[in-house]
């Protein structure tokens, strides 16, 4: 039976009388014993039918079994408990059993018990209420018990059965009866104190394993505790420094036992402990047990000491600032302690405003740490005036002028250097886009500055398409200008005839070659031209070209034949070296050097034009050279 309540027991041993403060006891008698057997606390094994188990019964009776069913085992009975045991000499008790056995005393099997499909390991037990000992001392746990073979445990738990402590001996080894009794200060003063017994099958022996009865903790009536205090000569430190720690218990201690986390001297058994020294930054507990002949108490202050690193007002050099920069973090610069401070002038809230001190060389000064652990540094500043990046916007640019020079239009400082889209150098070079940004910048110490200017390009393109481009006199061809961006056009046909026509249409009636030049001009000024050749003939004349070079170029992309008048029911076939047809082409498009779509490989091809003039059949056949 338990009492989870205190009791004051007067009890009797012989002729001596001792007053005990009995918190809880149980005998196993009651029917249902507040205990949970085969738990996996501490990696136990549980419930397993076929290993070792913890049993409360009152069977004390041997037998005879067969282990695996062919090996005969004799099991001794259990010994008899002792008179002080309530219901001895057979009451109920915990203890180890194999249960295939069918023989219920205390029997185990060692750890051969994995050959009979039972596990190896060990068996745990724990009581399932708490017990209050709070402001109690000197609190001792008692119990008969009696073992052999295997290894019995004894453990604790003071935060009500999540973790486990093992307290005293291993028992093992005793063949009869006996009293147990373990006192630890880690019982005192307590309010959810548990204990448990642990079995180990591991350590081979002979019946009975181990068994317990009649557990009981109580401590003894007595005087007072003491109650553990202290105080320091100081709580806040810089590294390598050293304090004083006073004693302040009541209740007349007669030993102190500290531990000083973190310290150089981590523990000491004197009353009033000096020169404990701290080498490392951090905030530290201190701890300290007072005992005298009725117990003991602990005190622990959790992050009582505060080590402070000596600080390091180490930084970058500084150097150059602009004048013309605006305010500068001096924080920025801090390599050593951060969240110091800095002076000088000029200085706000670490903020250094270099406005009004160009061409000065000034001292700053940084403070870093607080007070006893500081340290400080200085830097030299040099103030440089600001850079003149002025230039001026180039007019609308032609793109017939360019590489344009942009060191002609620095206003300001020279020796700068220019960025932007089509910029080598100095240089601003052609490019597609019809305008571009372009940025200079220059640099004086500390000080860089930049100017930014859109510049326009002009872009004109001149172009024209003669229709026909070759016939027999008189020829009269249409010019169709599809020139872009221009506002005029100017035609020379290359005999002394002239037009302003955007697109004219002129008689050609003497023989001849004649290069037509088309000049166009752009709202702004800017030119280009164009040139297409024109054949004038009084018979029918062909030019068939043998290479050409369908490369993007714009320069001989196509293969077609030069007529020199109009025919009709023109056809062109076009041939690998292999004699497959891989293109038709007209008069007008020719040949453009592709197959499906897809360039043809540089090479020889060959051709056949037909095609009908003034009543008659023309056929021409040969070869042509692509080239890339």
């Amino acid at each position: 039976m338990k009492a989870l309540f205190l009791i004051l027991l007067l009890i009797s041993f012989g002729i001596s009388v001792q007053c005990q403060t009995v918190f809880y006891s149980e005998d196993f008698e009651g029917a249902s014993p507040n205990w949970s057997l085969n738990t996996t606390d501490l990696g136990s094994i549980g419930v397993d039918p076929n290993s070792n188990q913890w049993l409360i019964n009152n069977v004390y009776t041997g037998g005879v079994y067969n282990f695996m069913g062919i090996i005969p085992i004799t099991i001794p009975n259990t010994p008899n408990e002792p008179a002080p045991v309530t219901g001895s000499p057979n009451s109920k008790y915990l203890h180890i059993n194999y249960t295939p056995s069918a023989i219920y005393n205390a029997n185990y099997v060692d750890n051969s018990i994995t050959m009979a499909g039972g596990q190896n390991g060990s068996n745990f037990a724990k009581m399932n209420t708490d017990i209050n000992t709070t402001g109690q001392f000197s609190v001792t746990l008692e119990f008969y018990w009696v073992g052999i073979g295997g290894a019995g445990k004894v453990y604790y738990s003071t935060n009500g059965g999540i973790s486990w402590t093992q307290v005293g001996a291993t028992y093992s080894s005793q063949s009869s009866w006996t009293l147990a009794s373990i006192a630890n200060v880690a019982f005192d003063n307590q309010p959810t104190l548990r204990f448990g017994f642990l079995f180990n099958n591991n350590v081979g022996g002979n019946d009975p394993p181990f068994s317990v009865d009649q557990i009981k903790v109580y401590s003894p009536s007595a005087g007072s505790p003491p109650v553990a205090d202290f105080s320091s000569s100081d709580t806040t430190i810089c590294v390598g420094s050293c304090i004083d720690f006073l004693d302040m218990s009541t209740n007349s201690p007669t030993s102190w036992t500290w531990t000083f986390t973190g310290a150089t001297t981590p523990s000491s058994t004197t009353q009033n402990p000096v020169n404990i020294c701290y080498n490392i930054a951090g905030t530290y507990t201190v701890e300290l047990v007072a005992s005298n002949a009725y117990g003991s108490d602990d005190l622990i202050k959790t992050n009582f000491i505060t080590v402070v690193d000596n600080a390091n007002a180490s930084a970058n050099t500084i150097g150059h600032v602009c004048e013309s920069g605006g305010n500068v973090n001096l924080m920025n610069y801090v390599t050593g302690t951060a969240g110091g401070v800095w002076s000088g002038p000029n200085v706000t809230f670490n903020f250094f405003d270099p406005v009004g001190l160009t061409g000065d060389t000034i001292m700053l000064t940084y403070v870093a740490g607080a007070a006893g652990c500081s340290d400080t540094s200085s830097q030299e500043v040099i103030i440089d005036s600001a850079s003149n990046p002025q230039w001026t916007v180039p007019g609308i640019q032609c793109k017939e002028n360019m590489p344009l020079d942009l060191s002609a239009y620095i206003t300001g400082d020279s020796g700068g250097t220019w960025f932007g889209t089509g910029v080598s150098g100095n240089n601003l070079v052609y490019l597609d886009d019809y305008s571009v940004a372009v940025t200079y910048v220059t640099q004086n110490g500390a000080c860089l500055d930049s100017m930014m200017h859109v510049i326009m390009i002009d872009s004109v393109n001149a172009e024209f398409f003669a229709n026909p481009s070759s016939g027999m006199t008189p020829l009269n061809v249409e010019f169709i200008n599809y020139s872009e961006n221009f506002t005029s056009s100017y035609w020379d046909f290359g005999n002394n005839n002239y037009s302003s026509e955007i697109s004219p249409t002129w008689l050609f009636d003497s023989v001849g070659t004649y290069m037509v030049v088309l000049t166009v001009t752009s709202i702004n000024g800017c030119v280009d031209t164009a040139r297409h050749i024109i054949y004038a003939s009084d018979d029918l004349t062909i030019y068939i070209p043998n290479v050409f070079t369908p490369n993007g170029d714009e320069s001989n992309p196509v293969f077609k034949p030069i007529i020199g008048h109009e025919v009709e029911d023109f056809a062109g076939l076009v041939f690998n070296r292999w004699g497959n047809e891989i293109a038709q082409f007209d008069v007008v498009s020719g040949w453009d050097g592709t197959y499906h779509g897809i360039l043809v490989a540089s090479g020889v091809y060959y051709y056949v034009i037909k095609f009908d003039y003034g009543g008659q059949n023309y056929k021409y056949s040969g070869s042509v050279t692509v080239l890339y």
